[in-house]
């Protein structure tokens, strides 16, 4: 009788132990899981991060490139003027937010200016659903990898917005006898890449500021 107790004593204390392992081995994996899904998430962000960089970076060239046609435009017909575009050959030009393609000649508004300017928080603010602001950009893979709008239909619609806000802050303009010009000294260009992503909401912001060289 004592030998049989004492199996099943045993037998209780193997389950107990049985248990225990199983336990361990799957806490062990669980965290496994969790590691690498952060990390396939880390990856992934990354990656957004680097489109939405470079969308950002590709904006502030196309406004620059908008910049000096219509630069180009007013010289060509008006020559010696000074100004920085002209109201007929080049869309008249006010701080806004805008919205371009990779191959825009004119800024396209997208959305009312953001109370208080161009702040980390006010541009954050444009890239919420309910602001309506901007279209999302689309992918076309079969024609090289272009990034743009109305591509057609082998186009996919990305997660990403941009928009180019354009302001003249009155404290850039300023300077000695360029108030009597027609357009402001300097204007200041923020191109802004929005996006939603498993993470949260994130923004990337890239910012340049565009001065008279062209002025003698």
């Amino acid at each position: 009788m004592q030998i049989k107790k004492y199996l099943f004593m045993r037998r209780g204390e193997m389950m107990v132990e049985l248990l225990i392992s199983i336990s361990i081995v799957v806490v062990s994996l669980l965290g496994i899981f969790t590691l690498v899904n952060r990390a396939l998430s880390l990856n992934r962000v990354n990656a957004e991060q680097y489109i939405a960089t470079y969308l950002a970076s590709e904006g502030i060239e196309v406004a620059k490139n908008i910049f000096d046609r219509g630069f180009l435009l007013e010289s060509a017909n008006n020559p010696g003027s000074k100004e920085f575009y002209s109201a007929t050959d080049f869309a008249a030009l006010a701080p806004g937010v805008y919205q371009v393609n990779f191959d825009s000649k004119t800024f396209t508004p997208a959305c009312s200016f953001p109370v208080g300017g161009p702040t980390e928080g006010a541009v954050r603010k444009l890239f919420k659903p309910e602001s309506g602001c901007g279209d999302f950009i689309q992918f076309d893979e079969s024609a090289g990898g272009i990034y743009g709008y109305n591509l057609g239909t082998s186009a996919l619609i990305t997660k990403f917005k941009r928009l180019i806000i354009i302001d003249a802050p009155d404290e850039y303009n300023v300077l000695g006898n360029y108030k009597d010009l027609p357009a402001p000294l300097e204007f200041r260009i923020t191109s802004a890449v929005g996006w939603e992503s498993r993470g949260g909401s994130f923004v990337v912001q890239l910012q340049d500021h565009f001065l008279p060289w062209r002025i003698p």
